[in-house]
């Protein structure tokens, strides 16, 4: 009888504990739902929004924040053109104001 009980509650513990990762599962593809949401729309904009309103053309000449590399092909803002670079996506861009913009395209997760 007590065996019965113990095998009970050990499986009641398990389908609890896998109840509670399934909605983890669910709460992180929702995020990175949304953040890829967020992206898309910051990138088909053709501009990101700094945190003081103003606007990061993704056109023209970028400096990568990882490498230093400078270049003005297409996606440069977003992705390093230098087949060197170690961190071929750029974590952030810098506004002319000087305040850093989250590259939609390299967020990541929690």
């Amino acid at each position: 009888m007590i065996a019965a009980l113990r095998f009970a509650f050990a499986a009641l513990v398990a389908v609890g504990e896998g109840l509670l990762w399934a909605l983890l599962a669910l709460r992180i593809l929702g995020q990175g739902t949304r953040h890829l949401a967020d992206g898309r729309k910051a990138l088909g904009a053709g501009a990101l929004t700094c945190p003081a309103g103003h606007e990061v053309d993704l056109a023209g000449f970028h400096e990568c924040s990882a490498c230093g590399f400078v270049s003005d092909e297409p996606g440069a803002a977003l992705f390093c053109p230098n087949p060197y670079c170690e961190a071929p996506v750029a974590p952030y861009v810098t506004c002319e104001c000087g305040r850093s913009v989250v590259n939609p395209a390299a967020r990541v997760v929690p």
